[in-house]
């Protein structure tokens, strides 16, 4: 995964170094540090990664939904004001749309009030609202336009490793 991302523009260029067999090292041994600083953290019992992972799923599904309506709100208006032409619409735009962005954020406040979920949706609400933030970032300031740009322009041509 961070070979892929570091070939979009989407991570740093080293984790996208091969070595001579055409591999990712990089990516492999930053990924393997992480699994073991996790595995450390579960047999010490600092921290049970497994649990925290399994229970953080629910409300970064959550999040991911959020993301795809309100861009569904924005992309769509913006696609018909250029006359593009949409082939599968999605029924009752946008009402229902706007219904699924309450429900959604009834969900993830319901999780919050109930308490049972609270710690891991405050971490995961945490995690989003940086990644949000450091998205923002990026396109105010154009980190990465010139990588991502000519990924686009050359994705035809990238072959499998």
């Amino acid at each position: 995964m961070l070979f892929s991302l570091a070939k979009r523009g989407d991570a740093p260029k080293s984790f996208g170094s091969v070595n001579s067999k055409s591999s990712p090292w990089v990516g492999v041994i930053v990924s393997c540090f992480f699994s073991v600083i996790a595995v450390v953290l579960t047999a010490t019992e600092s921290m049970n990664v497994y649990d925290f992972f399994m229970l953080t799923t629910g409300a970064a599904t959550l999040y991911v939904y959020l993301t795809i309506a309100y861009s569904q709100l924005r992309m769509r208006k913006k696609l018909e004001a250029e006359g593009v032409k949409i082939d599968f619409k999605m029924w009752m735009f946008p009402y229902l749309t706007y219904v699924v962005i309450f429900a959604i954020i009834g969900a993830i406040l319901t999780m919050l009030i109930e308490g049972t979920y609270f710690k891991e949706v405050i971490y995961t609400t945490a995690l989003f609202g940086i990644i949000v933030f450091f998205g923002l970032l990026s396109e105010k300031l154009g980190w990465g336009k010139d990588r991502r740009a000519t990924h686009l322009t050359h994705s035809h041509e990238e072959k499998l490793v």
